[in-house]
This record gives structure tokens, sequence and C-alpha cells, in this order.
């Protein structure tokens, strides 16, 4: 029967010669190309599988996984003033300037930290530890500063500064018995002159010069030093402070308070203020809060019987103490 069906696919031509019809020729042809088509087919999605394959072993250039537990450098902040920039105020008339990168606040921070605290019952002993300084971020030996006014004129500044006696704890309250001093960013400037081919400055190793404004917004004054306790009723008073940039060790220290810029006003003045000057100055505006948030410090706990404290001999007891202890 086979042989039969495929004897049906030939024919005998004239001579003898055997030959397909011309049907089964066009079907033989037919299922060749199919065929072909197959393995073409087969073929192309080899190759693809094994282009994927490779693909999948190429990182992403254009968004990047980092491994597990890869952490990315942060950027460091320039510790080198000369590559710090001044960006003026934007009030008219004004010389002083703001810094940037911000990030050189940071620093400036940390010192800042270090006065709240010292306004807030820590000695200074203790508020060296708890920031972490090797030593008081304060000068001692600086009784006058040159420095340059808002209107950019040089002057001669007369600076104040409480010894670093030990154990002594000072606390600036308000009604409520809470923290009322803040302290406020006011402008920078060089204190750099080229002489020369060499880069002189005005304060020794401090080519950086910032204003602090202090607002004390205290409407107490309470102080303690070797068992004596003193406090005393006080208004609000408006304070400047200089704090220079230690080229040698790359710290802000607290030159000293302005002795002739000192003045009384009131907190409403001060609280309108206040964020004008952080915004044009930089920093920001560092107060109590500022401090437990970014420091975990807290107001020590106020002495006993420190609203009866008021005996002037205390205080006169308080002030001998200090100075004899800060005596050669």
């Amino acid at each position: 029967m086979k042989r039969n069906k495929l004897v049906g696919l030939f024919y005998t031509a004239p001579g003898g010669e055997l030959k397909l019809r011309r049907f089964a020729l066009v079907a033989f042809i037919f299922i060749v190309l199919m065929i072909a088509a197959i393995v073409f087919v087969i073929f192309q999605r080899a190759e693809t599988n094994v282009h994927m394959a490779v693909v999948a072993t190429i990182p992403n250039e254009t968004s990047p996984t980092p491994s597990q537990g890869s952490t990315q450098t942060p950027e460091i902040c320039p510790s080198d003033p000369g590559e710090w920039q001044f960006v003026g105020s934007g009030i008219p008339g004004d010389s002083l300037e703001r810094i940037e990168p911000a990030c050189v606040y940071n620093n400036l921070d940390r010192t800042i930290a270090w006065i709240l605290a010292i306004r807030e019952g820590y000695s200074r002993d203790d508020a060296t530890q708890v920031l972490g300084f090797s030593q008081p971020p304060a000068q001692m030996n600086m009784s006058t500063i040159k420095v340059i006014d808002p209107a950019g004129n040089p002057l001669i500044a007369s600076l104040v500064m409480v010894p670093l006696t030990a154990g002594y704890s000072e606390w600036y309250i308000d009604s409520n018995d809470a923290p009322a001093v803040d302290y406020i960013p006011e402008g920078c400037f060089s204190d750099i002159d080229m002489v020369g081919n060499e880069a002189q400055t005005w304060n020794g190793s401090y080519p950086i010069i910032c204003y602090i404004v202090e607002d004390n917004m205290a409407t107490h004054t309470v102080m303690s030093l070797g068992g004596h306790v003193f406090s005393t009723s006080s208004s609000p008073t408006r304070s400047y402070l200089y704090f220079g940039y230690d080229l040698e060790t790359k710290q802000w220290d607290w030159l000293g308070i302005d002795k002739a810029l000192h003045s009384s006003t009131d907190v409403a003045t001060m609280n309108n203020e206040q964020n004008n000057y952080s915004g044009q100055y930089g920093g920001s505006v560092w107060s109590a809060q500022w401090l437990s948030q970014t420091y975990n410090l807290t107001m020590k706990m106020l002495p006993d019987g420190w609203q009866t404290a008021n005996d002037p001999k205390q205080f006169q007891a308080i002030l001998n103490s200090i100075n004899s202890l800060n005596t050669p």
C-alpha cells in the first residue's frame, strides 16, 4: 500500500526516466523551507538566551546598587579657611559676611554648645568633658582684639571673660525657671593682611573672626561655688561675643565678650530680630532647645534655696574664691 502511494508521486518521462510530479515537487520545496525556518527560530532563541545571560553579569553603570553593608564616604568639610567663601549679608553698607560652605558652622556649633552648657549650670570642666573637648574652647589670654564693625571700620575691642574657675556654676533662667539665653550669628570677617608676600593676621592664630549675639532674656541669675549660692533678679540684655577660628587646632574658640557692646532691650525685639540674623548670616538660632535636641544636654538642677539666696556676702564670697583661684 505504501509503495502504491509513493508511486503516485512520480511519473515516467519519455525515455523511461522517473521524475517527481509537479505538485510533489512544490510540496517538497515547502517542507524544506518550513524545516529551515524552524531551525532558524530555534537558533535565534538560543543565541538570545546566551546574550541575556552575558548581560546579566554586567553591572548597571547608570544606577549601581551598593553591596549590602556598604556605606558612602561623607563629604569632608574644608578646614582650611583658604577654601572658604565669604558671602555678603545683603544689608546695604554691611561689611560682615557669612561663610560658605555652611558646614563650617557645624564646627562652631560645638563651641556654642559649650557656652550654652555653662549658662545652664554645667561647670567649665563638666561642659568640656561632655562635649568631647580636650580643653575648654575659650581663650583666656586676650584682653583686647582688633575687629571691624559692621560698617567696615577697624577698631580695638576690650574683652570681658569669666575665668575658668573649677567648680563654678551659673544659671540664667526665666520666670518659669527655664534656660533663657540664645545665641545668633551676626557675620564674620577675615583679619588677614598681606605684607609683601607674607600673610599676617591681626589676632595671632585666628585668621577668621565671627560676631555672635548673646540674647539674655533671664529674669534671674544664679551662681554657685564652694558651697556659696547667690541669686539676683535681672533684665533682658544683648551682648556681642567674638569667636576665632584657630589655624593650629582647627577649632573655634570663644575669645570673649565685647565690653562696650552691651545693651538692654526687650524680649519681643530679640525674638523679632533673631530669624533675620540667622537668615542673613548663616548658622542658626542656638538655644536650650537646640542644645537638648543636638547634644542631649539639659539644664542642671538649680541649687536648693536659690530663691532666697540673695545675701550680698555670699556673692562676695564667690567673687573672692574666683579671684583667689585664678591669681598666679
